[in-house]
């Protein structure tokens, strides 16, 4: 049964249908007419199919104990609320509050020993089994007893004390002052795993707290709240109160929540958000920023969001139930089951929270998806075709794949966030036939005229924020990482893992500059980062010591030359428990913030990762204005206006640049770039109209940007994910289809495929070999129709390696030769990297990066070429292929012609230094090993140009003259 409802959406969609008209006929039209009129129905409708569309579910999926258990807990949590409000809340607190706590005498006797009289483990269940022997609708005050005076102290002793953590009996909602939000509280952490939070409690709370205000139609939390000129409210910090940017109906699905119906309440919720896998707890916030109690603690809706969604996808077939109302929502009267394809292809570049919902939508709106990114792309070990009966929620960092699927989510956010969601969302777009993945595909000016030429109906750029800003200092430059390079090589290339060829220089004490939640994720990774690596380090001194043999070839080189400061540095901690304890032993991990605290950008956005920061040791030093720098033995003095702050490693987050725009399209087709286009078509609402409009190229309207590439949904995952929603009204594609038809076969999976689409994939799919030329020496050969047009001989490209599981890090190569169909590069295995080549099981990714446009205009027969060791075979290959004079000149002289100085940027630096170049012009091309090719976003090929400005050889070439 449960195999047909997956591959008959149809069927499934009218039996439903026959199901409600037999329940509630009336309820029944009233669908019917909202799907023919594609109006979005009322949220009280939203709550009354919800309930009978898990009637229906339930005997499917066989779910009818665990719905009867989710009821019956239901009514217990109404039971607590009741004695929450009316016991708690309005008498016990009253009587017994903060002035009271402060002056009680806390050596009294009948505050001790209170775990032993309290249960504290089911505090809830214990106070409420005492207050049963009183009766629930008493008149507290006038009860005389003196007992029940004494549990009464004791209870808000234990209250006042925060003696319970874990509690939906003993809550209060405090009063909402800038002080409350950020409480200073420490927590433990270990590793890099999900730090799961119990939040059934909080859920259980906040589902009874809410006043359900779709009743009223005052359901801010989705809608936003309003001036009475209509404009959209701001609270004392300024924050835009709009709501949910995907207008999210909150309210019903809290309401179904309450009474224990999750599927329900979560099929609710996917009526406008049907990617929920991707937002939640710890991810976004605009709703709870609008709920209706603004004075006091609101509604924790992410919490309640992600409660709902969890506890459906544990059950038997629980991923499934969830896929289905991906495709087929019932409560959606817009977009209640897949349409048919169109024959028109949407390529999108960028594997993000943004391209991800715009690849979904289009797919859904029956649109070939070409889903492309600049990064490497590893699909999940899921087999997608098979039922799932029980989704991995619990698998290690260490034992998925990472890879640029996911975008942010998967680099960017810490383990606050469960990554294994990431993967539901690429099994949700892999069940689509019409849709295929990309990687290793850098969008670019050459490109974009490309996929004009060919057959796409639109083109969507989805490429993120871009450009970290760096500190101009030459001087102490080798201290600084940017925030965005660390936490790519920590989650991409999971440093963390002592398996991982990535690593990232971060030594302690640590600063971190900024004071957005880029920077406060940083602060977080960076003293955890380090305690892994020194604990790695030591075990691995420790198994050479015991055999008497310490070889160097078993250390990276960032390793060897810290040696000693990593062993000292652990043993210094081995016999410290706590690992906030650990780091501050260490020195610490300051953030400096310019403004205060409540001025900054994360406590605006997300006030509660600041808390949870603070909670793991992260100090935060507002107000602190950085007046310069002085490079010390080991490390930075950083002079602010409060006072001196040493540092050995300094992590730099002040912010991306957004993208721009004019990269993307070529400047002669017009003056003007990144104008807003109205969105036609879609169901949104009309007081929120800027935005319901995308930023779009002015030439011909054909490609649009989404997510952090414009302003208004730039700065979250949920704003990035509301582009990609809104990318499917755009633009006048979906007036081409010849009729509004569903689809009509039995099977959707088994949909025709368009033969264009398959000319379209092939164009990007590469082939790879690699062949051993001599020993250590290796060409790279590979192909594909897309390189054929875009790459030629001198380009620079990048290979990435995996085996069993292992990421090497990117290795830089040159085009130095194309012959039958294939390009070649020489890569020489010097390193931990390159060493991969070795691996018989290895697989490799070549990506294409720059043109050699302005390498070829200094090439000449007479050109003189110094090579390094580390780049000698590429430079033998690349000259040769050009028809180059070699001519290794020792001294660095040579009369006339021109130098070509082909090296690492160290040796450039070196070189520049200790000699001079006498006679002819001086060029250098400079390799760093880059971690990805999204135009600067890791600064790991970033290169001071001479002029107090950074280069970047993903981008410039970094060309120095």
């Amino acid at each position: 049964m449960i195999t047909e409802v997956f591959s008959n959406y149809r069927r499934f969609d009218e039996d439903f249908a026959e199901f409600l008209r037999a329940r509630d006929e009336k309820l029944h039209d009233f669908m019917q007419k909202s799907r023919m009129q594609k109006t979005k129905m009322p949220a009280s409708v939203l709550l009354d199919l919800g309930l009978i569309l898990e009637e229906f579910l339930i005997p499917i999926f066989n779910l009818s104990k665990w719905q009867e258990e989710n009821v019956k807990k239901a009514i217990q949590e109404r039971e607590i609320w009741a004695i929450c409000r009316n016991f708690i809340q309005r008498f016990l607190l009253v009587k017994y509050d903060g002035n009271w706590y402060k002056n009680v005498d806390r050596s009294l006797e009948i505050f001790q020993n209170l775990d032993k009289i309290w249960n504290f483990d089911d505090i809830d269940g214990d106070v409420v089994l005492w207050l049963k022997n009183y009766g629930y609708s008493l008149n507290y005050d006038e009860v005389t007893d003196d007992e029940f005076d004494e549990k009464c102290r004791q209870i808000a002793f234990i209250f006042h004390a925060n003696l319970v953590k874990n509690s939906s009996l003993l809550q209060n909602p405090k009063e909402n002052r800038h002080f409350n939000l950020v409480p200073n509280e420490k927590s433990e952490r270990n590793d890099f795993r999900y730090v799961g939070e119990n939040l059934e409690k909080v859920a259980s709370y906040g589902g009874n707290y809410c006043l359900y205000c779709h009743e009223r139609g005052k359901d801010s939390c989705k809608n936003g709240l309003f001036c009475k000129d209509g404009k959209i409210a701001k609270n004392n910090d300024g924050i835009e109160l709009s709501g949910c940017p995907l207008e999210q109906d909150i309210s019903p699905a809290i309401a179904a929540f309450r009474d224990g119906k999750f599927i329900a309440s979560l099929a609710i919720m996917m009526v406008e958000n049907p990617l929920i896998c991707l937002t939640g707890n710890r991810i976004c916030n605009d709703c709870m920023k609008s709920c209706i109690y603004q004075k006091q603690d609101p509604v924790d809706i992410p919490a309640i969001e992600t409660v709902v969604f969890e506890r459906v996808l544990r059950e038997n077939f629980g991923f499934e139930l969830y896929f289905l109302l991906t495709r087929c929502n019932v409560l959606n009267a817009i977009s209640y089951i897949p349409k048919s394809l169109t024959g028109s292809t949407i390529f999108i570049s960028g594997m993000g929270p943004a391209g991800i919902a715009s690849a979904f939508f289009n797919a859904m709106e029956g649109n070939y998806v070409i889903l492309s990114d600049g990064g490497l792309f590893l699909a999940p070990d899921i087999d997608i075709t098979l039922p799932i009966e029980h989704f991995q929620l619990d698998k290690l960092p260490q034992n998925r794949n990472s890879s640029c699927f996911g975008g942010v989510m998967e680099y960017g956010i810490t383990s606050r966030w469960n990554k294994n969601f990431i993967d539901i969302a690429y099994v949700i777009l892999a069940r689509f036939r019409h849709i295929a993945f990309f990687s290793n595909i850098k969008y670019s000016l050459l490109l974009e005229k490309l996929l004009y030429e060919m057959d796409f109906a639109k083109i969507f750029v989805a490429n993120g924020a871009k450009n970290p800003r760096n500190i101009k200092n030459p001087e102490i430059s080798s201290f600084f990482v940017s925030a965005s390079e660390f936490l790519m090589n920590l989650h991409l290339g999971k440093s963390f893992d002592e398996k991982s060829k990535h690593e990232v220089k971060i030594l302690m004490p640590a600063v971190v500059l900024g004071g957005g939640l880029t920077a406060i994720d940083a602060a977080t990774e960076a003293g955890f980062y380090y305690l892994s690596k020194i604990e790695n380090v030591y075990k691995k001194f420790t198994k050479m010591s015991e055999k008497n043999s310490i070889n160097s070839e078993e250390f990276s080189r960032l390793e060897l030359a810290n040696l000693e400061r990593y062993i000292g540095d652990y043993r210094k901690t081995e016999n410290i428990a706590n690992s906030a304890d650990k780091i501050e032993k260490l020195g610490g991990v300051k953030v400096l913030i310019r403004k205060g605290i409540f001025a900054s950008a994360a406590y605006q956005q997300n006030h509660v990762e600041i808390a949870k920061a603070r909670a793991q040791g992260v100090i935060f030093c507002d107000e602190t204005e950085i007046l310069g720098y002085e490079k010390s033995e080991d490390g930075v003095k950083i002079l602010t206006n409060k006072g001196e702050i040493f540092a050995r490693s300094i992590i730099v987050a002040y912010g991306s640049e957004r993208a721009d725009i004019a990269d993307n399209v070529d400047s002669a087709k017009c003056a003007k770039y990144g104008s807003k286009i109205s969105i036609t078509g879609g169901v949104f609402d009309d007081k929120k109209k800027d935005m319901n409009s995308l930023c779009v190229s002015d030439f011909d309207k054909k490609t649009a940007y989404l997510g952090d590439m414009t302003e208004k949904f730039s700065g979250s995952v949920v704003k990035a994910i509301a582009s990609g929603k809104k990318s499917v009204f755009y633009g006048d594609y979906q007036c081409e289809r010849a009729c509004d038809v569903r689809v009509q076969n039995a099977d959707y999976q088994s949909c025709k495929i368009n033969e264009k689409f398959h000319v379209l994939c092939s164009f990007f799919a590469q082939e790879t070999c690699v062949q051993e030329v001599e020993f250590g020496v290796f060409k790279i050969k590979y192909k594909s129709a897309m390189l054929t047009k875009i790459a030629k001989i001198g380009d620079l490209t990048r290979m990435k390696i995996v085996s069993n599981g292992v990421q090497s890090e990117s290795i830089p190569m040159i085009i130095s030769g194309f012959s039958d169909g294939f390009f070649t590069s020489v890569v020489k295995v010097v390193g931990n990297s390159t060493k991969m080549l070795l691996d018989k099981d290895a697989k490799f990714f070549v990506m294409h990066s720059s043109r050699s446009d302005v390498l070829q205009s200094i090439l000449s027969k007479d050109l003189h070429i110094f090579y390094d060791d580390l780049r000698d075979a590429v430079a033998m290959e690349l000259c040769r292929s050009l028809g180059c004079r070699i001519s290794h000149v020792d001294n660095f002289e040579c009369s006339g012609g021109k130098v070509l100085f082909l090296a690492s940027c160290d040796i450039v630096d070196i070189f520049a230094q200790k000699f001079d170049l006498k006679g002819g012009n001086y060029y250098s091309i400079v390799f760093k090993e880059m971690q990805c090719m999204l135009s600067g976003v890791c600064s790991k090929c970033r290169y001071l140009d001479g002029t107090g400005g950074w280069k970047f050889a993903c981008r410039d070439y970094c060309i120095v003259l």
